[in-house]
């Protein structure tokens, strides 16, 4: 990053856009819940070590921005036997039979919302770029010390919310996947297969006081 960054400065006669903005607005179509970037956002200041880590930054509010530590902390899942993967909420299927009611919002990704029973969640469109974008995210967060492992979590929370395509038949009814290509046994494989081999620490997930409360309406 530091190279592109030198290279701006070398090239560009205007500092406005910076190079970071300009970044962000050509990654922009690729964000998995189509949002649009805020201003602020958009007008982010700061070094980042990559590309990746600008746009993963984008996604993860203040609050959850790590500071840097000299080794990534790992705790096992204590509350959880299946974790990671199944387990963390029930399905689909079996919180709305609880009475959770589904509801798609729009916005970032990571910002699901839950209170009175009515969870609502950012929509997802499943498209040729959605695996590998996901993939490499996880693999950012898996890789390095930094990042909060906001992606893995909601890795995680979307394989316990998925078994069968009965599941991704409620979330699609709702708005909150929406398929662009594939079916319903594409999907599940897709969202089964996100939380594979990962080590996540639930202290360190954005969505953990949530996910608790889902549980406890349960």
């Amino acid at each position: 990053m530091f190279v592109l960054q030198k290279i701006f400065e070398l090239t560009t006669i205007k500092r406005e856009p910076t190079l970071n903005m300009l970044a962000l607005q050509f990654f922009e179509p690729l964000r998995p819940g189509k949002d649009k970037l805020k201003e602020d956002i958009l007008e982010t200041e700061g070094k980042y070590p990559h590309l990746l880590a600008l746009f993963h930054s984008t996604f993860v509010s203040r609050d959850h921005k790590k500071q840097p530590s000299p080794v990534k902390e790992v705790k096992e899942w204590k509350k959880y036997d299946k974790l990671p993967g199944k387990g963390w909420v029930h399905n689909a299927t079996s919180l709305k039979h609880a009475g959770v009611r589904f509801h798609k919002k729009s916005g970032n990704l990571l910002g699901m919302e839950f209170k009175s029973g009515k969870l609502k969640i950012p929509t997802l469109f499943i498209d040729d770029i959605i695996g590998p974008l996901l993939r490499t995210l996880i693999a950012y967060e898996q890789g390095d010390r930094y990042p909060a492992s906001c992606f893995s979590c909601l890795a995680i929370l979307l394989d316990s919310l998925v078994d069968t395509i009965e599941d991704i038949d409620i979330l699609r009814d709702v708005g909150i996947i929406k398929q662009v290509k594939g079916g319903n046994e594409e999907v599940v494989n897709l969202l089964n297969s996100l939380s594979k081999h990962l080590q996540v620490d639930i202290h360190d997930c954005c969505i953990t006081k949530k996910i608790e409360d889902v549980n406890r309406f349960y």
